[in-house]
């Protein structure tokens, strides 16, 4: 279930020039701030990890959604992320 889709926008009054547009920018995102942080297919603990991520690397927030609650985290919200490889 989608709790929140982020949508932040760059403010009115500021303007948007860009010398590099090939991927566009990402206002809600995530700096990963631990050694390592899995990425799973879906909002629980049971299916296949599709990714790792590691220090300093920054994933875009599309979707905040609730799934599998973790006692640890104290917490059943997921965040649905897109990175950029290559």
């Amino acid at each position: 279930m989608v709790e929140k889709e982020p949508a932040t926008q760059l403010p009115a009054e500021l303007k948007s020039n860009l010398a590099y547009d090939e991927y566009p920018m990402a206002y809600d995102y995530f700096l990963v701030t631990t050694n390592t942080l899995t990425v799973r297919q879906e909002p629980t603990t049971r299916p296949p990890i599709v990714h790792r991520l590691s220090y300093f690397d920054k994933v875009n927030v599309i979707q905040v959604i609730r799934g599998e609650r973790l006692d640890p985290y104290g917490s059943d919200h997921w965040y649905r992320v897109v990175w950029h490889t290559g």
